[in-house]
């Protein structure tokens, strides 16, 4: 496949590899070539981008996975600029990787939150459900 070299720009690209796939519209349009770490320890993406794709300079990236636990991968988004990236050119519109066990995490805290939320609820309704039968006794 015949490439320009494109940079993206990301906080987090935790288990994007080498050789990853670099997805528009689902369709495979290149692979990362490589990764470095810049001065603010940001990470680096090189993306090998087929030359048959232009991309306006806002095109944004966002690092996705297969499935919950399958391999990572890139996705441009193109923009409305009418002037393309160029080789060597950097996308600095960015989304960092998606960790898998913070999503886990969050995910049962949110669930434990609701379930303690739903006992407390159950045990005002038994409250007042009490209070309810005493003063249908007292009539």
């Amino acid at each position: 496949m015949d490439s320009y070299k494109v940079q993206a720009i990301f906080n987090r690209i935790d288990g994007l590899t080498s050789g990853a796939e670099v997805r528009l519209g689902g369709v495979q349009i290149g692979t990362v070539g490589g990764q470095s770490l810049n001065e603010n320890y940001q990470a680096i993406i090189e993306l090998l981008i087929d030359k048959a794709v232009k991309l306006p300079t806002d095109t944004s990236a966002a690092i996705h996975t297969d499935g919950l636990f399958g391999s990572k991968y890139v996705v441009l988004e193109p923009g409305g600029e009418e002037v393309n990236i160029a080789d060597g050119g950097v996308i600095t519109f960015t989304q960092d990787a998606l960790i898998v066990s913070e999503l886990l995490e969050l995910i049962i805290s949110q669930g434990k939150k609701q379930a303690k939320e739903a006992a407390e609820a159950k045990a005002q309704i038994k409250q007042a459900q009490k209070i309810l039968n005493g003063q249908k006794g007292e009539d």
